[in-house]
């Protein structure tokens, strides 16, 4: 037995060590391959740094630079500058100038979604500060630096951006509160007001200034606003705010898209006949009294073909879609008679608006523009405007405003047609003489072949009534621009 147990031992002690044995063998394989795997495996790619894009703005004299950690940045005064830097990391800031350096005494975190905000400078300027677009400052982490002026951050008062369009020749001075912006006439300039604040207006131009005697207050959702100085400064003054003017945009958009097919679908057809042109019988009173143009009786008969005319005058979105400008005088409007073309600006529009076209459209006869004024062959009443004998129902001129309006606004003539009488005067195809109806041919007559002046009809909104009656002839040479000279078209069946 004695024996038996002394093996039984020895064997029991040598399974336990090749069992040790083993299980060390076996992690050491095991540290082995998963090191291996480690070496060999595909590293992680790191997250990216979100980055924001954050505008600057400097609103002081000059230019500077500003400095973000260790990067520099040129501000010029008043525009903007788009930065990218990264998303909730904590920014030191600093504005650099000739000899000093004003630091910031705190951190700026960006955000996309934060709102705007401006640190203000005093030690710079008179109230002079940078503005910093989708950003705030971090309000627990402060800069230990030493800074030669108090600087704060605080957030703005809600902002709209407003523009401001000086509508005249000349440039002219914008001064809101005392603050100076300089106008280009009839371009807008986008200037960022505070909501619901009230500033002082000024106008100012070499000679004079100009104060308005109101109050404005600014809001995102207002209309636009106009002020006319036309008889101080001869232009005014829109104002507009960032909604409206997108608004307004649209408008213009859809407007220019469908000006021109508005032009082919209000042509008017006109049938052809004999009628009396010229001063009738009828209107010798008219036409004697003193200052009128019509020195002479110059009443003859006239034979015209079948031919179209537009029912409208052209509108300055027309224009707009066909030669891609605007040369009215005045506040803009879109359905308004373009003005202040001369006769060789009306061609080249005409020609242009051939070419997208295909159609040949053109200027109305004097003979084929006063037929019409008068009502074609649909009325035997001799009117002495288009379509009344009483102006204010047809027509504008100085009883009832001097600026041009929208077309359409006033009563037909029996033919359709509007404003015949008053709102622009409006260029004819023929050449201008005193003495033409003694001579002229009955049949489609077409003017004299040369002269110095081309013909205009209608009167315009800023003459005298006598001027708007369908027998008055105006003349003006044709690269002259005034402006309420404007047009109407014709078309040849």
């Amino acid at each position: 037995m004695k024996h038996n147990y002394c093996f039984f031992t020895r064997f029991a002690g040598i399974f336990a060590i090749l069992m040790l044995l083993t299980f060390s063998l076996t992690a050491q394989i095991k540290e082995e391959v998963t090191n291996e795997k480690k070496t060999t495996s595909k590293p992680e790619t790191p997250k990216p740094v979100l980055g924001a894009h954050v505008t600057f703005i400097w609103q002081g004299e000059g230019n500077i630079k500003i400095k973000i950690n260790e990067a520099e940045y040129a501000l010029q005064n008043n525009i903007p500058n788009t930065i990218d830097l990264k998303e909730k990391e904590a920014h030191s800031f600093a504005i650099l100038k000739p000899g000093k350096t004003f630091i910031y005494d705190d951190y700026l975190i960006f955000n996309k979604g934060n709102d705007t905000v401006y640190v203000n400078f005093d030690g710079v300027g008179d109230d002079r500060k940078v503005i910093i677009g989708k950003s705030h400052p971090k309000p627990d982490e402060v800069n230990s630096g030493e800074t030669e002026v108090n600087q704060s951050v605080q957030e703005l008062a809600p902002k709209a951006w407003v523009n401001f369009i000086w509508l005249g020749e000349e440039n002219v001075k914008l001064i809101l509160n005392d603050n100076p912006f300089s106008l280009t006439a009839n371009k807008a300039r986008k200037i960022e007001v505070a909501v619901d604040e009230s500033y002082q207006l000024k106008i100012e131009t070499p000679d004079s200034t100009y104060s308005h005697q109101k109050f404005l207050f600014f809001d995102k959702n207002t209309d636009s606003l106009f002020i006319s100085l036309k008889k101080v400064y001869g232009g005014g003054l829109k104002i507009e705010t960032a909604s409206d003017r997108a608004l307004f945009r649209v408008k213009v958009n859809t407007a220019l898209e469908n000006a021109i097919k508005m032009i082919e679908n209000n042509m008017v057809k006109v049938t052809g006949g004999s009628f009396n042109m010229g001063c009738t019988k009828s209107a010798e009173s008219q036409c004697t009294l003193r200052g009128s143009p019509l020195r002479k009786k110059n009443f003859h008969k006239v034979f015209l073909n079948d031919y179209y005319i537009s029912k409208f005058e052209v509108t300055q979105i027309q224009w707009m879609a066909v030669m891609g400008n605007n040369p009215s005088w005045g506040e803009f409007c879109l359905d308004c008679p373009v003005g202040n073309v001369s006769y060789i600006d009306v061609q080249e529009f005409i020609n242009k608006l051939n070419q997208k076209t295909g159609k040949n459209y053109r200027l109305p006869t004097e003979a084929e523009w006063e037929y019409a004024a008068r009502g074609g062959n649909t009325t035997k009443i001799e009117y002495i405007y288009s379509g009344s004998n009483n102006l204010n129902e047809v027509g504008w001129l100085m009883l009832n405003g001097i600026e041009t309006h929208s077309v359409g606004t006033k009563s037909p003539n029996s033919l359709g047609l509007f404003d015949m009488s008053g709102n622009v005067r409006e260029w004819c195809f023929d050449w201008y003489s005193d003495d033409y109806y003694e001579s002229s041919p009955y049949n489609n007559p077409q003017g004299p072949s040369f002269g110095t002046s081309r013909v205009t009809r209608g009167g315009g909104g800023a003459l005298s009534d006598l001027l708007c009656a369908v027998y008055s002839r105006l003349r003006d040479v044709p690269n002259e621009k005034v402006y309420h000279n404007g047009f109407r078209l014709a078309l040849t069946q």
